[in-house]
């Protein structure tokens, strides 16, 4: 069953991170790996091919920046998601980790609440819902959790009602009613799920959408902030700021500088 989840490393030397990583992460349907140095790292990466690596940026033998730069620059795994999850909060590290290709930038200390979140998210804008999906599939087929999969259906729903609705969303009574549902069933199902509420989750794929278009796209910053619903320029840099803690032009800029293979 192991083999049928996604696949997370985490690569640091720090073994109290370490252990509140997977009491944090204990439980959700994850496969987690280990590595304490950075070549430990790019070996497990290389063999294991995870879907999500999370990396921190002072490591022994082989730093973080260059474990993320090596791991870009591989076929093998040049397009699982790294999130950096460090001690260090210099701008220059997060403008540097932005640059090689990370796709997050998580400050210790952390909750494990917010590291769960963001690698959901990530999982599923780096095409992994598909796999999610196919798993939710397989269990309902063999007759696993009966009662839980009609969750399964509502909380999918809610994510695609999300991600179609991110410039005008609904509140959560009128998405509750729209799928049949109540708000504190809904609000149950992504607590249970994500350790956060809708509005939570919705303002994190809000900022990471906009990441993304940052990163991939040409369209002007007012018109990023606009799709995902932010109708002034300076509340989007704001909130932008407090969750990456880069402006969106920084981001870009770095984005920008980041090697092509």
């Amino acid at each position: 069953m192991a083999n049928d989840l996604p696949r997370v490393l985490i690569i640091d030397e720090q073994s109290t991170t370490v252990a509140r990583l997977l009491r944090g992460l204990d439980g959700h349907e994850l496969e987690l790996l280990v590595a304490v140095d950075g070549q430990d790292g790019l070996h497990q990466a290389f063999k294991q091919t995870p879907d999500l690596i999370l990396l921190e940026v002072h490591l022994p033998v082989i730093d973080g920046l260059e474990v993320c730069r090596r791991l870009k620059a591989d076929p093998r795994t040049a397009n699982v998601p790294v999130i950096f999850l460090s001690a260090s909060n210099a701008v220059e590290h997060k403008l540097q980790g932005f640059s090689l290709g990370a796709v997050d930038f998580i400050g210790k200390p952390f909750a494990e609440r917010e590291v769960l979140a963001r690698i959901f998210i990530h999982l599923r804008n780096k095409s992994q819902l598909d796999r999610l999906q196919t798993m939710l599939g397989q269990r309902a087929l063999t007759g696993v959790g009966d009662k839980a999969f009609p969750d399964e259906q509502l909380f999918a729903r809610a994510l695609t009602m999300l991600d179609q609705r991110m410039d005008d969303p609904p509140g959560l009574t009128e998405m509750a009613a729209m799928l049949g549902s109540s708000e504190r069933k809904l609000t149950d199902i992504f607590r249970e799920r994500l350790g956060m509420t809708v509005f939570e989750y919705f303002s994190e794929l809000r900022l990471e959408t906009a990441r993304h278009l940052l990163e991939g796209s040409t369209m002007q910053i007012q018109g990023i902030a606009t799709h995902v619903g932010y109708r002034n320029a300076g509340d989007f840099t704001r909130a932008y700021r407090r969750r990456y803690g880069v402006s969106p032009r920084e981001h870009r800029g770095a984005a920008g500088a980041r090697p092509r293979n």
